[in-house]
């Protein structure tokens, strides 16, 4: 049967035809820098994920990203990395991020980020197929290349989308102060170690008010720079 053989390392797609040649052996189409750098990155992690499934007995399936491998329905909706099962829990669509950290001016702490509307058809998709859907993040400096012997360690640190979702309409923003917000910030109080064992955290208000109004002066103080710039280039 037709299908394709993805070589992270070498960033190379192969394209392996069902039917066999003469000499007894399947056609195949290589395509070199098959993937962009942010691209790549994210597959690594998305690898690296799968790893840790296995090597934990989590059962799961790996979805593709085929273009036409979703409901027609379903187009506002962000297809998912991976499916699930939780013991004594049930089914849990996942969506993996390899990502740098962003903090806030005048803060050293840095937290991971996902982009608000990438988080909005996420969100559409835990609506559309009754399941609900958790973000797995993996810090970017953690990110080894797949396929080297070096093992490096690493862990990946996972949230409920309706958590990061309730967190960022709750922070007392206006509707277009949340429009403007391209880029969302995850409080660590939200976010689950998954290093060998999936301990997840079930319940909501787990931030604090101080966190709350950190993250919310924070935005405004982006929002805020942004506005200057705008209307100082508009002037010019």
């Amino acid at each position: 049967m037709a299908h394709t053989e993805f070589d992270a390392k070498k960033n190379v797609l192969t394209v392996v035809s069902g039917d066999k040649n003469s000499n007894g052996k399947r056609g195949s189409t290589k395509i070199d820098e098959y993937l962009s750098e942010a691209e790549l990155k994210g597959n690594q992690a998305e690898e690296l994920f799968r790893q840790f499934l296995d090597k934990f007995s989590i059962r799961h399936l790996r979805f593709s990203q085929n273009i036409n491998d979703k409901s027609a329905a379903m187009q506002e909706a962000k297809r998912p990395d991976f499916l699930i099962t939780v013991p004594h829990v049930g089914a849990l669509l996942i969506d993996v991020k390899c990502r740098k950290k962003k903090g806030f001016d005048g803060f050293p702490q840095e937290y991971f980020q996902i982009d608000r509307k990438d988080m909005e058809r996420l969100f559409a998709l835990q609506h559309e197929m009754l399941l609900p859907v958790w973000v797995a993040f993996l810090d970017e400096s953690q990110l080894f290349k797949i396929g080297d012997k070096k093992e490096t360690k690493c862990k990946f640190f996972i949230a409920s989308l309706t958590e990061l979702y309730r967190f960022h309409t709750n922070l007392g923003l206006t509707q277009n102060e949340c429009a403007d917000i391209l880029s969302v910030r995850i409080p660590d109080e939200l976010l689950s170690t998954f290093d060998g064992e999936l301990n997840i955290k079930f319940g909501t208000g787990k931030a604090s008010n101080k966190t709350i109004k950190k993250f919310a002066d924070g935005y405004r103080a982006i929002l805020s720079k942004a506005s200057v710039r705008k209307n100082f280039t508009a002037i010019k």
